[in-house]
């Protein structure tokens, strides 16, 4: 049962005896596992929400404010809590797919010269940010709550900066042109088919195709694999 409030926790666990044996076996093995007390608070409570995840208790997919309110802490903490445990239990390669789900899947809005969109998972976010660092690529791009902006000139470079070698690989090897082009050439044709969609989804709220787009860089299959092959 996911709660929605501080007593739906308490309440979770005085009703299922098993629930709570088990989260108590496991919270004295990790509290007590080279000293008893020496774990920091911050290293409780993370221990505590994690097996609140675990016992599915919380929804570590859930809106903040919806966690925030399970715990009855402020949304700030419940952000950097969420972080944390993100951090700590989600792979590289799940997190390049959350980056590319968010990004294709997202309903984009127009924001003054800017399209707007919604970014939930705190990690999603610090991914997005990382990756365009590494790939060199340092577009506008401003968070306000669960609200990601970026101009639309931008968001092909923004894009092609997210798709990861793998992705790109796989693509090649889809196109069956191994020996013509590589890697770096479907990502210059993803920058320039992600500018040609963020502009019209800008000019006249176009924004279905960023879903075909999802579904070509991530399983590299779907009607976008012509836009694709026609770039390049």
């Amino acid at each position: 049962m996911v709660a929605n409030t501080i007593d739906a926790v308490r309440l979770a666990f005085s009703r299922d005896d098993k629930l709570a044996a088990a989260f108590g076996r496991k919270f004295i093995a990790a509290y007590a596992s080279t000293a008893f007390g020496v774990l920091p608070k911050s290293e409780i409570d993370l221990l505590v929400f994690a097996l609140l995840v675990e016992a599915k208790v919380i929804d570590p997919e859930g809106a903040i404010f919806r966690i925030a309110r399970a715990l009855n802490i402020t949304p700030t903490k419940t952000r950097t809590l969420l972080f944390a445990h993100q951090l700590r239990t989600v792979s590289e390669d799940d997190a390049d797919h959350a980056v590319m789900i968010a990004l294709t899947t997202a309903r984009y809005r127009k924001e003054g010269d800017n399209l707007a969109f919604g970014v939930h998972s705190p990690l999603t976010y610090a991914a997005i940010r990382a990756k365009m660092q590494d790939g060199g690529v340092f577009a506008d791009i401003s968070l306000s709550g669960d609200i990601m902006r970026v101009s639309p000139e931008q968001f092909g470079k923004v894009l092609a900066s997210l798709v990861t070698d793998t992705q790109a690989k796989r693509l090649v090897e889809r196109l069956g042109k191994q020996k013509v082009i590589d890697e770096k050439t479907v990502k210059a044709a993803i920058e320039k088919i992600g500018a040609d969609l963020a502009k019209d989804a800008f000019g006249a709220g176009k924004d279905e195709a960023f879903k075909a787009l999802g579904e070509l860089i991530i399983k590299g299959t779907g009607p976008a694999l012509t836009l694709l092959a026609a770039a390049l």
